[in-house]
């Protein structure tokens, strides 16, 4: 892939990847059953990431995470309108 179409990195934008464990692994399982060499990164929420999750991740080529991180104040979440529910 990296050969034919040029493309060396690329994001998987929002939570999806890992809100569902098993969805980010089948992506994951699919890089390394194809063999595809690329350098790839992702957002999520820190409570839905696991190490079988992120160790796949790691060896089908992913180079960073962004993680959200709330913040402990409660006035500041309110003014975002930020809850504790996914």
């Amino acid at each position: 892939m990296r050969e034919s179409t040029r493309i060396k990195d690329f994001l998987f934008w929002g939570e999806s990847f890992t809100l569902d464990p098993k969805y980010g692994e089948q992506i994951c399982d699919e890089i390394l059953r194809r063999g595809i060499r690329i350098e790839w990164s992702t957002t999520s929420r820190v409570d839905s990431l696991n190490e079988r999750l992120l160790e796949k991740m790691k060896r089908s080529g992913c180079v960073m995470l962004g993680l959200g991180i709330e913040s402990i104040s409660q006035e500041v979440l309110d003014t975002a309108k930020k809850t504790d529910q996914p």
